[in-house]
């Protein structure tokens, strides 16, 4: 009987550390409900722990809906939270951004380091054609232009 009550402690203090993070929606709730069946916790608990578990923007959309249209029971939060997150999931993509100053950005918000494996550049700095030195690039050149 102790080790009943230790198994649904553990169980209990890993549903409360449970978040979605990367996983998609679908494993997370998989996943959230084999730890809610071994923790002894009643409904309105995991209830809470789901929507505080989940990623942030599907619950965001839920709690969005018009208050006919609110998930009330457990089973209404898991269907809810499973159909925005796999739309959410299916318009998610690769995205590059391209600024005005031509920096492309990547899916997590950091420049890309695209040419600078190039031999045009050297130590993180642009070659100049103008007069084959790398300082700066030949369109931002103080000097003359070479014909």
């Amino acid at each position: 009987m102790f080790s009943d009550k230790t198994k649904a402690a553990d169980a209990e203090w890993k549903i409360e550390m449970f978040k979605q993070g990367k996983k998609s929606t679908a494993d997370f709730i998989i996943e959230f409900e084999a730890l809610a069946m071994k923790a002894d916790i009643d409904e309105l608990h995991v209830i809470f722990l789901l929507k505080k578990n989940a990623q942030h923007d599907i619950i965001k959309i839920i709690l969005g809906y018009p208050s006919i249209a609110m998930p009330e029971i457990l089973k209404e939060w898991k269907v809810a939270i499973t159909s925005v997150g796999q739309g959410y999931e299916s318009t998610e993509g690769q995205h590059n951004y391209k600024t005005s100053t031509r920096m492309v950005y990547g899916e997590q918000g950091q420049p890309m380091d695209i040419g600078k494996s190039n031999e045009n550049f050297k130590n993180g700095k642009p070659k100049c054609f103008n007069y084959n030195k790398y300082s700066h690039m030949t369109k931002e050149c103080q000097s003359e232009k070479k014909e």
